[in-house]
């Protein structure tokens, strides 16, 4: 899996989870056989909570767990996302829950109680219970190691287990009834996000530095196993009678743990929308509920509607999701911004970027993650909006150029390590601490620069193998050993920058001994006694190119966005197409010019369009006087004079069906034709990554 976890299959399992939350509250197998409908809704689905947790905290809490985000911007985030869908929640069952009486004679006490454990509505209880949970299990974080804290989660769950399914046999232990009796005059269950929630949210955030490396058949089969004892050991509860609520059992951790794992084997491209559908089928399928059971008595079918519990549990789901539905285009509609397209614009194919993500399953080994570059706003794609898609896929490693890059991913809620390559000044060293970013040791002068700010920072140490551009000569090993004993360093990771073409024989001869550098250095640290941080030396030409060694990372960035000229043949989709609307429709009579400084002169009648772009766009110059193209219709259409600073000229005599607002292609598909990056790139004689990072901000960036 290269270090990058398949997450595709997590949002599916999520949609599942949540169709066994609506089986549990509508038992759908209890008119069938009893039996039957207590496996299922009291076993099985039972995985469908703990499941949601452990997700939560491998998407939200696993940096704060593993020291990438001390600042808690992941708690911060998760914790406002969460009271706003519970108060959301809260306002569309506040009618039905007084109706119901829920809130007669409600003491400030049984308020405090339903608000922070139990919920307003009975299945509620979820979101009280996350945030609390998130809450104890970051502050332990922060002052515990990994294993301390997974024990202290499994205490409380142990805990919380003689208040659920062992409340009998808890209460036979003397003062133990006592106490537990005390414990549900502040809280109904022990379910909550004190016993709960902490454990599986804590497995979910460890997960990949837990993760056992046996073959994913022997998940199955282990998580079989648990799940069947799990039944086995429901089935010994029910008869003995023990259980005051059925929630949590001993071998629940242990089940939904190799469910998880066998989850995140599965290659299936990720799919958040799911993540949002699944939270509004849990928020809304008591309306689900309640919508057939007054449809029953309007119809006057309780027979078919209610005592057919299929049919009860079929219709209701059907509701939930129709509702889920509603609520997530609302959702949708509320959050978009607008998308003016009415005179230049780029669109982003989030699906050809997941899909990017995947693909270098079939590159890389397994122990190598990515870190991708976003500088230049991801090369012109929008690095806010790619990080976030990269976070859903389980990166949690970037690099941008500059402090101004970093931060900016933090503020928009990006965890993870992002690291510096470039300069930051000294006077911007306090705000490397202040938004948890790891800074380039450029030489070593900035190294004792570094040093002299007085605090510790988290740094990488750039190596020059032989681009001679930043970093510690390779062939200067004593400052390189004398960087790693510098007391303010806390040196995570160690890399270098390949330069040359691999398309000729001396290309490669260079890259190699670049490479044998950058290894012999890794060899005399470890000869001295030195830990080897994370290790890092390939991007997009070195990973299409290798020579054998990948190292920890890699850090891909043209290619990673489907714009590398080899990008094609290796599979990879252009993420990023570029558009522009046609302003106006002219005819040049034969000795007319158009443009600056008569750029163009027609020889004989020629139909011209003038496109909404121009060199303020991005669109280079050097394109002008037919040595670029657009696509229009499907055909190409010459750049006629000079581009201007906001309008481009092309012919379309040959293109009849051109009109105003038609819409021209500077990259991407238009009918059976395509122009990509690096074929305009060619035209105006330069590489897709400076056409792509120059794209100006007045293309509004439109994401599908």
């Amino acid at each position: 899996m290269n270090g990058q976890m398949q997450t595709g299959a997590l949002d599916r399992a999520r949609i599942f989870a949540a169709v066994l939350v609506v089986a549990i509250h509508t038992g759908p197998l209890s008119s069938i056989h009893t039996d039957a409908d207590f496996l299922l809704t009291r076993v099985l689905a039972r995985l469908a909570v703990p499941l949601f947790f452990m997700m939560t905290g491998y998407f939200s809490l696993s940096p704060i767990l593993n020291g990438k985000d001390p600042d808690l911007q992941g708690l911060r985030k998760l914790i406002k996302s969460n009271v706003i869908f519970y108060s959301i929640a809260a306002v569309i069952y506040l009618p039905v829950s007084i109706y119901a009486g829920h809130y007669t004679n409600l003491s400030i006490i049984d308020a405090l109680r339903l608000l922070i454990f139990d919920g307003v509505y009975y299945h509620l209880w979820y979101f009280p219970a996350l945030i609390l949970g998130a809450g104890i299990v970051c502050i332990l974080a922060q002052r515990l190691r990994p294993v301390v804290l997974l024990v202290i989660c499994v205490l409380l769950y142990l805990i919380g287990l003689g208040g659920d399914s062992y409340f009998g046999l808890a209460a036979k232990i003397p003062m133990a009834e006592t106490v537990y009796m005390q414990m549900f005059t502040v809280f109904s269950y022990t379910r909550n996000g004190l016993f709960f929630a902490p454990l599986f949210l804590a497995m979910g955030a460890y997960f990949p530095r837990f993760q056992p490396k046996w073959p994913h058949m022997a998940d199955f089969f282990i998580f079989f196993i648990c799940l069947a004892g799990m039944g086995a050991e429901a089935w010994i509860l029910r008869i003995t009678g023990w259980p005051r609520h059925d929630s949590m059992y001993l071998l629940l951790p242990p089940a939904a743990f190799f469910l998880m794992h066998l989850l995140l084997a599965l290659p299936i491209q990720p799919m958040p929308k799911l993540r949002r559908i699944s939270a509004w089928v849990y928020i809304l399928h008591p309306l689900g509920i309640i919508g057939v059971r007054f449809a029953a008595r309007l119809l006057h079918a309780r027979s078919f509607l209610l005592d057919n519990s299929l049919v009860y549990f079929f219709c209701t789901l059907t509701g939930a999701f129709a509702a889920a539905w509603i609520f997530t285009k609302a959702q949708a509609w509320l959050q978009k911004e607008p998308n003016p397209q009415g005179r230049a614009w780029v669109e982003i194919d989030m699906h050809a970027l997941a899909h990017n993500i995947q693909l270098f399953d079939t590159y890389l080994p397994e122990d190598c993650s990515l870190m991708p570059v976003l500088k230049a706003d991801a090369y012109g794609h929008g690095a806010i909006q790619c990080a976030k898609l990269m976070r859903s896929c389980g990166i949690d490693s970037f690099c941008v150029a500059c402090i101004q890059e970093g931060i900016e991913l933090r503020r928009h809620g990006i965890g993870g390590e992002i690291l510096i390559l470039g300069y930051t000044h000294p006077s911007d060293f306090p705000l490397l601490r202040r938004w948890h970013l790891t800074q380039t040791v450029l030489d070593r002068n900035y190294a004792q620069m570094l040093q002299t700010y007085g605090r510790r920072l988290r740094v990488h140490l750039a190596l020059d193998t032989g681009m001679h551009r930043l970093g510690i000569p390779a062939e200067e090993f004593p400052s390189i050993l004398e960087i790693f004993s510098i007391k303010n360093l806390c040196i995570t990771g160690i890399y270098s920058h390949l330069c040359t073409d691999t398309s000729t024989q001396a290309g490669k001869a260079y890259l190699e001994s670049q490479i044998h550098q950058f290894r012999q250095t890794m060899d005399r640290l470890i000869e001295h006694g030195i830990r080897i941080p994370k290790q890092h030396l390939l991007a997009s030409d070195g990973i299409l190119n290798h020579s054998g060694f990948y190292g920890d990372a890699v850090r891909p960035g043209i290619l990673l966005y489907g714009a590398h000229s080899a990008a094609e043949s290796a599979g990879f989709l252009p993420v990023l197409c570029w558009k522009a609307r046609v302003a106006a429709i002219k005819i040049l009579h034969p000795g007319e010019s158009a443009g600056y400084h008569f750029g163009f002169t027609a020889v004989q009648e020629t139909r011209i369009a003038i496109l909404s772009v121009g060199y303020a766009d991005g669109l280079p110059r050097e394109l002008s006087k037919q040595k670029g193209c657009v696509l229009l219709c499907g055909q190409e259409a010459p750049i006629l004079g000079w581009i201007c600073m906001d309008q481009t000229i092309v012919d379309v005599s040959a293109i009849p069906a051109v009109k105003a607002g038609a819409e021209a292609v500077l990259i991407g598909r238009c009918g059976r034709r395509e122009q990509r990056a690096c074929d305009l790139a060619s035209q105006a004689a330069t590489i897709p990554n400076e056409l792509l990072s120059r794209i100006g901000v007045r293309c509004q960036r439109i994401y599908r």
